[in-house]
């Protein structure tokens, strides 16, 4: 016996209609999609099937502004997101990711215009990466090459290093010039090396090693405002308790502003006289304030870097013990007082000897001085004595 096919219930125009309101309604609680576009470009279709049932027209028009309005919202998320994608992107990946994104926003706000931006922003890191891989490779090949054809003689040497400092290889050519030492050209050559490896530094934001060789390059071109310009970056970046190279010589930062550093030297100079006589003395009057500010400024420091030490205005109190300090001065180079050393003892431990203070001792032909481990000892010593170092202190402008 033959089984009875089962039967097709067509439904009616009002059971359609009722089941397209609820897809309409159920869609409106998708997430924004592409499928929910599609859904209500769907659902319009068949509303308008049904003709002039009911208000089947107006769904029809309701459901396709729905899908124009989600489109919108979805041109507007792609948008947004190829935005983000962009503030942060620095590679060829991701900026072509940031162009796709903008391709699906194509008629919102700038999308297009973004797009192209994105796209030709892709292509220039390309080519400069294919460029700068090819210089790479260039830079290799040349250094075979070299290796190769360099000889013992100067002449070889010299065309050699010459040749790296035109494939920008400033390191490699610098080497060869600073060994050539007053051959021909060689040394100009090699401050220029150190100059190029000084700017490409600074764009990498190393500043210590930038600060390094511009001052390795001495007086070529603009070397030293340079440096000075890397010491002021490292001294804004830098807090107390770090150092910085000046004058060839490492500082600890005791204290800091928004526009100047106060530095002391980390390597005490040789132990010297805070006076040559014992007469009574202050400060002001002493032959190591007239070093300081005069033989070891001038000797130690390019004029840039002098240029940039600002003149501090010292206070010289009295003694613990009475004893006069003298007037206030006006110094570039100074060594802190006893009042000083007390507030940055926790960043003047570990120098090897016990050094000069200038505030007065016990007596006016005494001063005080510190210990290596930082401790003030206020009750001084003769200011002949020869056992003490000098740690200078100075005060560099950073804006």
């Amino acid at each position: 016996m033959k089984k009875e096919k089962p039967k097709v219930v067509e439904k009616d125009t009002d059971q359609i209609y009722e089941e397209l309101i609820n897809l309409m309604q159920s869609t409106q609680c998708m997430t924004i999609t592409a499928s929910k576009v599609e859904m209500y470009k769907n659902i319009a279709d068949q509303f308008a099937e049904l003709k002039n049932f009911q208000e089947s027209e107006a769904y029809a028009e309701k459901c396709r502004q729905l899908a124009q309005e989600t489109e919108k919202e979805l041109k507007k998320l792609a948008y947004e997101k190829a935005q983000i994608i962009m503030d942060k992107a620095r590679s060829v990946s991701e900026y072509k990711a940031a162009a796709e994104e903008f391709k699906k926003a194509s008629g919102y706000n700038n999308a297009d215009t973004l797009a192209a931006q994105c796209e030709d922003l892709s292509a220039k890191i390309e080519n400069k990466s294919i460029k700068k891989s090819l210089i790479q490779k260039i830079s290799i090949i040349a250094g075979i090459l070299i290796l190769i054809l360099i000889s013992i003689l100067p002449f070889s040497r010299y065309y050699a290093a010459n040749t790296l400092l035109f494939l920008r290889a400033y390191p490699a050519a610098a080497k060869i010039y600073d060994k050539l030492g007053d051959y021909k050209a060689s040394e100009t050559k090699w401050k220029k090396s150190q100059y190029m490896i000084g700017q490409n530094l600074y764009k990498e934001e190393d500043y210590k090693g930038a600060a390094k060789a511009f001052s390795s390059a001495e007086d070529y071109k603009d070397s030293e405002e340079k440096e000075v310009f890397m010491i002021k970056r490292i001294l804004q970046k830098e807090e107390p308790g770090d150092t910085v190279m000046i004058g060839g010589y490492n500082w600890i930062i005791l204290n800091k502003s928004e526009d100047k550093a106060l530095l002391i030297k980390k390597v005490a100079l040789e132990k010297r006289a805070y006076n040559i006589n014992a007469a009574s003395i202050t400060w002001e009057n002493s032959t190591l304030r007239q070093f300081l500010n005069n033989d070891f400024l001038l000797q130690t420091f390019t004029e840039s870097e002098r240029n940039n030490i600002l003149q501090s205005n010292n206070e010289n109190s009295k003694s613990a013990y009475g004893t006069d300090g003298g007037n206030n001065t006006l110094d570039s180079v100074f060594l802190l007082s006893a009042m000083e050393a007390n507030e940055y003892q926790n960043l003047l431990k570990g120098f090897k000897n016990s050094s000069w203070l200038r505030s007065p001792g016990y007596s006016q032909n005494s001063a005080a001085f510190m210990t290596e481990k930082g401790t003030v000892m206020d009750y001084g010593y003769m200011v002949t004595s020869e056992e003490f170092t000098v740690h200078p202190v100075l005060w560099f402008n950073i804006k």
